[in-house]
């Protein structure tokens, strides 16, 4: 976990990146985005410039949501997050 400069523990937690979310999750950056696009990761959309939306997360919320998350059954998933078929 990041050390950041001048944050105090007791305050409140701050809000980070997407790289940072993505370090937690070791997840690519950009997965993370589309992700939190998608719904699936909590986030907050800042603003948006053209075609991007910058993202900012807590990470307490991330785990939250991970550990909310029911585990897969039925067997291993592809990367689509369908199972697999078997023949």
């Amino acid at each position: 976990m990041r050390h950041y400069r001048g944050f105090d523990p007791s305050m409140n937690e701050p809000f980070v990146k997407p790289e940072v979310v993505g370090e937690f999750l070791q997840l690519d950056h950009a997965t993370v985005v589309r992700y939190a696009n998608a719904g699936f990761l909590p986030g907050y959309r800042l603003r948006e410039s053209g075609q991007r939306r910058h993202w900012r997360f807590l990470l307490s919320e991330i785990k939250q949501s991970m550990l909310a998350k029911k585990p897969a059954t039925g067997g291993p998933l592809r990367a689509s997050g369908r199972p697999k078929q078997s023949y």
